[in-house]
């Protein structure tokens, strides 16, 4: 590259010794670097984002990942844009300056998380034994963390429902 610039620098010496006027030459050929520029500004930006992305790892492949106002699944990241797959299927390509610069939320980053779960029963439904009910259903499925704390709880009164509040 410096070879370059100093081939450029000697041609505009000889310009200049064969007594042509390059001041308006210069600032055109500054006008038509500053227009590329800017022209390529967002190319920029997505391959600086994608960098980004690629180097910091920030979510894998086949990840599920919520950002820009999309939930998905990484299908693919490229230097300048990422590819995710819906879960009905559907193709999202969001530009990587756009992805680096928002928020992700990387849901398949923990192997274990919890689940929030709302049930409801109706108003004469006995509130010890929903809870007693759905506690024990909890104790004996096989993918509840039985060493994490079982939260069953009356949420609040409805109109026409009792719900509770499940975490596990």
């Amino acid at each position: 590259m410096l070879t370059v610039l100093i081939y450029i620098f000697y041609l505009l010496n000889v310009i200049q010794i064969l007594g042509i006027e390059m001041t308006s030459n210069l600032a055109l050929i500054g006008s038509i670097g500053i227009g590329v520029g800017l022209g390529l500004e967002g190319s920029l930006s997505d391959l600086a984002g994608g960098t980004q992305i690629l180097v910091s790892r920030i979510f894998p492949k086949e990840d599920y990942i919520s950002s820009c106002g999309v939930e998905s699944v990484v299908q693919r990241i490229t230097f300048l844009y990422t590819v995710l797959f819906t879960l009905d299927n559907k193709q999202i390509v969001i530009p990587n300056g756009k992805l680096s610069g928002d928020v992700v939320t990387n849901y398949g980053f923990n192997s274990k998380r919890r689940v929030d779960l709302i049930f409801s029963t109706s108003y004469d439904t006995n509130i010890e034994k929903v809870k007693e009910l759905i506690t024990n259903i909890l104790k004996n499925h096989s993918l509840v963390i039985q060493e994490r704390d079982i939260f069953v709880r009356l949420g609040k009164d409805n109109s026409s429902s009792l719900d509770f509040i499940v975490r596990v």
